[in-house]
């Protein structure tokens, strides 16, 4: 008797348990049918009414409420003229690009900089030859690069990976990148390196190519973008940002 009311308590546990867990979440429930691997950095109220906004993998999605529907695209607010759905990306964009330390990343500087970018580039790749190869024309324009590294065919038995790994592993970096897309002949060296990691990070933003220059902000400014066309946009960011920033 005393072991069936021992059972019977633990019975009863177990309901209360069960029956306290807390329903499944219709919005996960709804993205991982689309998707069982996504994953779900956020979810925020608004700003359509009965929608969430979730952020799965750097992208928004907005989700009903009941995970009845799923809109995917980019959501403009007209009466302020601005794309919440990229400004959610590009928000995404900059705490990626955080986890980045300062030495993963190869820099090459004006005296004075005004503006900085990141930029993706691949060994392979002749538009980011063309961009490291006039790059003083860039740094007359008071810009600074961040470059980070995107050999797109990826990691595994990618001579241009090799390559980047070999510019990442010399001691003069800058004269490496240089030199490497210059075609002169680099010494194969390994080391402990960042490259796996950017290559990693580029896929996980949807890098679409590259060269792929991004701003402080997280806005994409292009491919290949000439110096002062690349100036004028960074000064647009600029004064938009001053505007948004005013009582």
């Amino acid at each position: 008797m005393r072991h069936l009311a021992v059972l019977a308590l633990f019975i009863a546990a177990g309901s209360v348990l069960a029956g306290s867990a807390p329903p499944p979440d219709p919005v996960a429930v709804a993205i991982h049918r689309l998707s069982p691997a996504a994953s779900i950095t956020s979810v925020t109220a608004g700003p359509l009414p009965n929608f969430v906004t979730a952020l799965v993998d750097g992208q928004p999605l907005y989700v009903s409420t009941d995970g009845r529907y799923v809109l995917q695209g980019h959501l403009y607010d007209m009466a302020r003229g601005e794309d919440l759905s990229e400004r959610m990306e590009a928000a995404s964009r900059v705490a990626a690009l955080k986890t980045l330390r300062p030495q993963d990343k190869i820099t090459i500087a004006p005296p004075h900089p005004l503006y900085r970018v990141t930029a993706f580039v691949d060994i392979d790749c002749p538009y980011c030859e063309q961009l490291v190869n006039h790059l003083d024309a860039y740094l007359a324009q008071g810009i600074a690069f961040d470059f980070v590294s995107f050999p797109r065919a990826g990691t595994a038995n990618n001579p241009a990976y090799a390559s980047a790994v070999s510019v990442w592993c010399t001691p003069d970096r800058r004269a490496a990148l240089r030199d490497a897309y210059a075609h002169r002949t680099l010494p194969a060296r390994v080391c402990d390196n960042p490259v796996a990691k950017e290559y990693q990070l580029a896929v996980a933003l949807q890098v679409p190519g590259t060269p792929a220059l991004v701003a402080p902000d997280g806005t994409v400014l292009g491919g290949l973008v000439d110096p002062v066309r690349l100036r004028h946009s960074l000064d647009a960011l600029r004064t938009k940002s001053n505007a948004m920033k005013a009582p």
